[in-house]
């Protein structure tokens, strides 16, 4: 399984905007038969940006993660950035999903 990185709350753009390409993303991977984890349809009341990457840091160090799948604009995301770090250091494969591949 992969999980999908790239900017939610951040990059100009709103976090249901953001989400929704998120969502969308995860939908093309999966039609063309790859299993991903989708952050963003996580929505706990109550929770501030520092507990959800406390619960992606799990995530991402899970050993069912074998790598991320950054969406473009990631390196405009705090987060997106922790992650694609923490995969490099933990040897998990990242992959880059450029801007005209419908995402």
């Amino acid at each position: 399984m992969f999980y999908l990185s790239g900017p939610i709350s951040s990059n100009g753009k709103s976090i249901e905007e953001n989400k929704t390409r998120f969502q969308r993303c995860a939908a093309t991977l999966r039609a063309a038969g790859i299993d991903v984890y989708d952050p963003s349809v996580l929505d706990v009341p109550g929770w501030g940006w520092e507990d959800y990457m406390n619960l992606d840091r799990l995530v991402v160090k899970s050993p069912s993660i074998e790598g991320l799948i950054m969406i473009p604009g990631w390196t405009h995301s705090k987060g997106a950035i922790e992650e694609h770090n923490l995969a490099k250091n933990l040897g998990k494969q990242v992959l880059y999903l450029k801007e005209d591949e419908n995402v």
